[in-house]
């Protein structure tokens, strides 16, 4: 277990349409700890991801997927309101999508033992055409295992670097000051080769 000073929580947030019509949002959620010097700003920690990691999982995701917004803040002020910067990345595959609920899942490694040092990354929607049968293509499985390197290693920014942190929503406390930042880094990213599910994405029954 490790008691972190500075941490960034990242939501990248996205816009699907059912097929039923209006707009579902999808959001992953990373954290990151700083150990640039001085403080990155929000805004910074956006740019960094948006020119790293999110254009590699942006390409992989189907055209229904559309970025809205990226909301950033530096966590161990409890005060601190969160930065919203736009998301202009799109999905890059085309083709007959998978349901919302079908999904591309990750498995987060750490060093420490326990279900508050483990953590998971549902990506989605998936085209079709990227699957055989229940599993991923062996040219998708590849491309996937890019991203994992991607959101398990550093995330440059001017002065340093940003660590990947599986943090431990129920062993910190971030309501009020002074915060404590209970998470672990993360060591390993592993794809799920078969497709997974996130059920609260799945489109209301349409008659």
């Amino acid at each position: 277990m490790s008691i972190y000073a500075n941490m960034f929580e990242l939501k990248v947030n996205w816009a699907v349409t059912p097929s039923s019509g209006g707009v579902k949002t999808f959001t992953q959620v990373y954290h990151y700890f700083c150990t640039a010097s001085p403080l990155p700003t929000p805004a910074a920690v956006i740019t960094a991801f948006d020119n790293g990691p999110a254009s590699g999982i942006a390409g992989l995701l189907n055209v229904d997927c559309v970025g809205t917004t990226y909301d950033c803040r530096e966590m161990s002020n409890a005060n601190n309101q969160y930065t919203t910067v736009a998301n202009g990345q799109t999905g890059g595959t085309t083709g007959d999508r998978l349901p919302m609920d079908m999904a591309v899942c990750f498995l987060l490694r750490t060093g420490a033992r326990g279900r508050n040092f483990r953590g998971s990354k549902h990506y989605g929607p998936i085209t079709e055409a990227d699957t055989l049968r229940d599993e991923l293509t062996t040219g998708k499985v590849t491309s996937w295992n890019a991203v994992g390197t991607a959101i398990s290693g550093l995330l440059s920014v001017t002065g340093g670097s940003l660590r990947p942190v599986v943090f431990s929503a129920s062993l910190s406390q971030t309501r009020t000051n002074p915060t404590t930042l209970i998470g672990e880094d993360i060591t390993a990213a592993l794809l799920n080769k078969n497709i997974g599910t996130m059920r609260r994405r799945r489109e209301k029954t349409v008659r």
